[in-house]
């Protein structure tokens, strides 16, 4: 506005944004408590000039001339000097467009289609180990091949052809003198590459893939987790792959993950749940895009001459550089990424983590294994913005207006990083870093693997049981154990047997199906024996009969002030409805205060008082949920209470990791 009040415009300003803020899209997406530097961040001012065409034209070739950039950024505290300070801020702008007029609007934060960041790996964390005898030998033959490798990195990276594409190595077009890669950077490529989301093949590819396996095998295709005829796809666990709609071009078909049990352990409830939309993102490339040696001050752009890294203090000053590409990341996703990277590296953890660990259904107690010193390590790289380059929603300047490679921010990144890992080095930083490494190393990463072979066993054990039953084509019924109910729950049993004995028990809403272990619709043999019928009831497939599974919601009409608003349960079923609620009131008036409770939980009134009477009220029957936090509907209540009711086996609930027995025992 000042610089247009200088060439007699008039301008007001609309929007500001910036590509890093997640305020709009999800908080649950906010970056900026780990991240304190970019090289190359977006804004984008929105705003009406008030003028003729003339005018315009003029003010465009005002603001593309340079000289609003300069204005610009001579009104930011810029710190030229003292660049070991890490207490300043510093601010460059690299490059500015008028793109005007615009037939769309243009926001930073709401319309980047990809985001980058960038970390400072040290390579000592995923050499062997020197203190391990095993691994003694190893860690000297790495050496000895890293210091070969090294140099030739070094030569490479002081030439001034580096930034040209070059053809990737490999048969006739590998040069004989360029060292092999040293083992421990080809573990980390393919742990990185475990990280990505897998591009989903469309229904041509599908069906080419089914042609050539029956011509292979002369025999028909029966892999039932893929319709041939349908954009919908499942993986070989039976759960459906979800998709990422919306995104430019071929990104669409990237595979959606659950990132819930790498989110940061502060994001609690819904923010961190996998029945969050916000949780499911795609990795849409991890990889090593250069080294930085902090001894020498260097980058992959410079050309100084580097020291052995069989010498400690060079090794410890030795980082590589990795950069994730994603539509967006959880609070707290990166650097428990790069954890689990290390411990994959190293051989702590199986191949096969990311693969569970973002699972919907699998569940990783929150854990604080993030290395130390995020801020000095981790730095926001750029976004994209497909959309607005390489289509016609953009102008042909809009392209130019990213520069991500331009010797500016090459240069800017360069001081960045010095900037960031000013005292990252020092020896009480060597410790505290040490330390965590020996902790992934011996008390995390056993965890760890403790966690994964028991989920693959369980996996193994209902996959087997479902293959069973489907192959049993007896009429075999449920055993029935007749055990007595106690007084205060028997009446809301057998309102719920009778349901289930007419058949009334309804379908499951979409909600609560997103949150219950997700069937295979094509009927396969599921882990978890869910089937779905055509309704979109959920059903538990038995040998000889099918029983009523699902869940119901029932609302407190003696407190819920919106009688509009009430469920169809209430309607279907009201004598179950009083006696879902009367029973709630029995419990509390037999129990003490305060009921029998989960580990860690906080309550938000005083313990001697009694329980606060339901608003609400899940009925659920032979339904296996995913990990989740519930909505929380009620009138400011924020505690729960659960309770089991007739004869079953299983039917734990799990809360952080720790199951609770609730049958006849209600649990807050």
């Amino acid at each position: 506005e000042k610089a247009a009040a200088q060439k007699n415009f008039t301008v007001s300003t609309s929007a500001l944004t910036y590509s890093t803020a997640a305020k709009l899209r999800q908080p649950s997406l906010r970056q900026d408590e780990e991240v304190v530097g970019a090289a190359s961040e977006v804004l984008s001012f929105n705003y009406r000039l008030l003028g003729n065409p003339a005018i315009i034209t003029k003010w465009k070739k005002y603001a593309n001339s340079g000289q609003l950039q300069e204005l610009m950024q001579a009104g930011l505290h810029y710190d030229d000097g003292n660049e070991g300070n890490g207490s300043q801020i510093k601010i460059q702008l690299h490059h500015m467009d008028a793109l005007v007029p615009r037939s769309t609007k243009f926001y930073a934060e709401r319309s980047f289609t990809q985001s980058s960041y960038r970390y400072l790996l040290p390579i000592e964390w995923i050499l062997p180990s020197i203190d391990d005898s095993d691994n003694g030998t190893r860690r000297s033959d790495e050496m000895s091949q890293m210091e070969e490798w090294w140099k030739h990195v070094a030569a490479q990276s002081s030439s001034t052809s580096q930034r040209k594409h070059q053809p990737r190595s490999g048969g006739q077009g590998q040069s004989m003198s360029s060292p092999d890669s040293p083992q421990f950077i080809k573990r980390l490529k393919q742990s990185l590459k475990a990280t990505e989301s897998e591009t989903v093949p469309n229904r041509r590819s599908r069906r080419q893939a089914a042609a050539n396996e029956k011509s292979k095998t002369n025999t028909a295709n029966d892999s039932s987790n893929i319709d041939l005829d349908s954009d919908e796809y499942t993986n070989n666990d039976s759960s459906p792959i979800r998709l990422a709609p919306g995104r430019f071009g071929q990104l669409w078909r990237k595979r959606r993950r659950c990132w819930s049990n790498f989110a940061h352990p502060q994001l609690t409830g819904m923010a961190s749940s996998p029945g969050h939309e916000a949780v499911w993102r795609t990795m849409d490339r991890a990889r090593i895009v250069g080294f930085v040696d902090l001894q020498n001050n260097d980058n992959d752009d410079g050309g100084s001459e580097r020291d052995s890294p069989n010498d400690t203090s060079t090794l410890r000053n030795m980082h590589i550089v990795l950069e994730f590409r994603a539509d967006g990341f959880v609070v707290g996703q990166i650097p428990r990424v790069i954890s689990a990277l290390v411990a994959m590296t190293n051989g702590w953890i199986p191949q096969n983590f990311f693969d569970v660990a973002t699972r919907p259904d699998a569940y990783i107690p929150s854990k604080n294994t993030a290395p130390p010193f995020l801020d000095k390590r981790l730095y926001f790289h750029t976004a994209r913005y497909h959309f607005h380059e390489l289509t016609g929603n953009g102008d042909e300047n809009f392209a130019k207006t990213i520069h991500t490679e331009s010797e500016s921010e090459q240069n800017w990144e360069a001081d960045l990083r010095k900037r960031l890992m000013g005292g990252a080095t020092s020896s009480m930083n060597r410790k505290e870093e040490d330390s965590w490494l020996a902790e992934l190393r011996d008390l995390v990463s056993p965890e760890l693997r403790q966690l994964i072979q028991t989920f693959e066993t369980d996996s193994i054990e209902d996959h087997t049981h479902a293959a069973d039953d489907a192959q049993d084509t007896s009429t075999t019924t449920l055993p029935y154990v007749d055990t007595d109910a106690p007084v205060e729950y028997s009446i809301t049993l057998d309102l719920l047997r009778d349901i289930v004995s007419s058949g009334k028990w309804p379908a499951t809403s979409d909600a609560r199906s997103r949150v219950i272990k997700s069937p295979n619709r094509r009927g396969s043999s599921s882990g978890n024996n869910i089937v779905t019928n055509k309704k979109g009831a959920l059903a538990s497939a038995f040998p000889g009969n099918t029983i009523s599974s699902g869940s119901f919601t029932v609302v407190n009409d003696q407190i819920w002030d919106d009688s509009d608003m009430l469920p169809l349960g209430n309607a279907l079923f009201p004598e179950l409805t009083k006696a879902v609620f009367d029973l709630e009131k029995e419990i509390i008036r037999r129990t003490s205060p305060p009921l029998f409770s989960a580990d860690g939980m906080d309550r938000q009134s005083p313990t001697s008082l009694p329980r606060s009477p339901s608003t609400h009220c899940a009925v659920n029957r032979n339904a296996q949920f995913t990990p989740h936090v519930d909505s929380g509907r009620g009138q400011g209540q924020r505690v729960s209470m659960i309770a089991g009711l007739g004869n079953f086996t299983g039917g734990e609930i799990l809360v952080e990791g720790k199951a609770y027995g609730i049958r006849y025992n209600a649990l807050e």
